[in-house]
């Protein structure tokens, strides 16, 4: 006699699989939808983080094209994730990405009036989460596996 597996704790193991291993994971998230919206989040956050690094280093290292680099890295991987073909359909909303990351870093720096880094983390970091769930829903529309 088999138990049924509990959804909930299904659920959690995708969850902390996606949170711990979202950079090996992507791939395979396609194929399993359990996995797949745990994936986009831990994406989202990951890029965000990478987008605050990146603007603390601004002044040494050019971290503005770093932003937009990983924001467009991050949306070809979130259509990789919902099936799509990184191809016309996604192209514009990655190259979007990488607009409105160099949009927001410079609105921060002229907010902040002079160059900042924190605050053109915190703009980069609070982009790039935005920019992740505005993805999300853009590419739901462009025909998710799901919905295929």
């Amino acid at each position: 006699h088999a138990s049924a597996i509990d959804g909930t704790a299904v659920t959690a193991v995708a969850e902390r699989i996606a949170v711990r291993a979202a950079e090996l994971v992507w791939p395979l998230a396609p194929s399993l939808p359990v996995l797949r919206p745990h994936v986009l989040r831990a994406l989202a956050r990951r890029h965000a983080r990478h987008g605050a690094a990146a603007g603390l280093a601004l002044q040494a290292l050019g971290g503005r094209s770093a932003i937009a680099l990983s924001q467009v890295r991050m949306v070809l991987q979130m259509a990789a994730v919902k099936g799509l073909d990184p191809g016309r359909a996604v192209l514009p909303a990655a190259l979007g990405a990488g607009v409105a990351g160099l949009g927001l870093v410079l609105l921060a720096r002229s907010l902040a009036g002079r160059s900042f880094p924190l605050s053109e983390a915190a703009a980069a970091y609070a982009g790039t989460r935005i920019l992740g769930r505005v993805a999300d829903a853009v590419l739901e529309r462009a025909g998710a596996v799901g919905g295929r």
